[in-house]
């Protein structure tokens, strides 16, 4: 005899940062140590104790001109999220040019796995509450056949039916802590069961 049946979960994602990209190009009328130090400087006074992780740093001639670009990208608080533009162009000096490139407001994804992985657990457990709570009322000893999980989807998906689909896209919440804009997502899981006895 076989039994089948589904279980869902759901968790929601918090983000409470933005990751901001820019370049930075100025002349390279110096060695490089000196102009690593500059785009330090700029960097610390465009976005103070950020993290920045340096994604490309070339020397080009324009015109016969030798100029550095370097891109590099941190993740802020959304709570800093503000006039990025304005401080960037505040915090530009004639030899290094800050300009912002993106800023993506994503939720990061080692986030997204923790939350696919615990909807996993959560699912794995709900689906061993409910062989107990069969054989209790029943009195028939199931043992699970199959599981397929799926803990990738999105409220679309969810309410379609459907899983596999890796876009998220973002919702918003007031952030009464902060008074900022925190980014939040709502991710579900599935778990289509079939039982033998």
């Amino acid at each position: 005899m076989k039994y089948r049946f589904t279980i869902n979960d759901e968790k929601t994602l918090s983000n409470n940062t933005v990751k901001v990209t820019v370049r930075l190009t100025g002349p390279a009328n110096a060695m490089r140590p000196e102009l690593e130090r500059r785009i330090r400087d700029t960097l610390s006074t465009f976005i103070e104790d950020a993290n920045w992780v340096f994604g490309g740093f070339t020397i080009n001639r324009n015109q016969g001109v030798p100029l550095f670009t370097a891109t590099t990208s941190a993740r802020i608080p959304v709570s800093g999220n503000d006039d990025l533009v304005g401080r960037a162009q505040d915090s530009s000096t004639d030899e290094v040019f800050l300009q912002i490139v993106n800023v993506d407001d994503s939720i990061p994804l080692h986030l997204v796995r923790e939350g696919q992985e615990e909807i996993r657990l959560n699912l794995f457990a709900k689906v061993q509450e409910e062989v107990i709570r069969l054989k209790e009322k029943t009195g028939i000893d199931f043992e699970i056949s199959k599981v397929d999980y799926r803990a990738d989807m999105t409220a679309a998906d969810f309410l379609a039916g459907r899983g596999k689909d890796k876009s998220f896209s973002n919702s918003y919440a007031a952030d009464s802590a902060a008074g900022a804009i925190s980014y939040s997502e709502k991710i579900y899981g599935q778990a289509d069961v079939t039982l033998k006895s």
